[in-house]
Parts: C-alpha cells; structure tokens; sequence
C-alpha cells in the first residue's frame, strides 16, 4: 500500500515538475534528485513493508511514512491545481 502511494507521488511529482521546469531551468535538477530519493525511500519501504511483522517499532515507522505519503500527496494535488488554475488565468 505504501508502495502504491510513493509510486504515485514519484510519478506525479516528476510530471508536474518537471512541465512547471519548463519555465524555471534550476527546478529539473531538483526534481530529478527528489524522484531518486523518493524511488530510495520506495525500495527501503519494500523491503520493510516485508518484515514489519517482525516488530511493533517497524509497523510504527511504516504507518508514520504512510501518513507523511498521503500528505505528500494531497500536496502535490494541491500543487497541480494551482499549476492548472495559472495555466488557466494566462490562457485568457
């Protein structure tokens, strides 16, 4: 599940930022380094999502990274419609 929701926000993330980079060249290289720490994170969370049975403090961390997840999320969406609402306003 965790999985699923960072694979979202690598990919959204990337789309978004990279197209608004578009117009500001420094953010690429950002956003490119932000996707590999996202795809890090992704692959650790894997390999713990696989042994969290193991122990309470591991199920503890991978719900605490769910939450971060999720509102990492909610930003991007939020990041998106502001992206959109000025691609919009512009447009007129």
């Amino acid at each position: 599940m965790v999985d699923a929701i960072l694979s979202y926000a690598i990919e959204r993330l990337g789309d978004l930022l990279i197209e608004e980079a578009k117009f500001l060249y420094s953010v690429n290289a950002k956003v490119k380094h932000l996707q590999r720490e996202l795809k890090l994170i992704q692959c650790l969370l894997q390999d713990a999502d696989a042994k969290q049975h193991k122990t309470n403090s591991l199920r503890k961390v991978i719900a605490e990274i769910r939450d971060i997840a999720f509102d990492a999320e909610d930003t991007i969406d939020v990041y998106a419609l502001e992206v959109a609402s000025r691609k919009g306003s512009s447009a007129k």
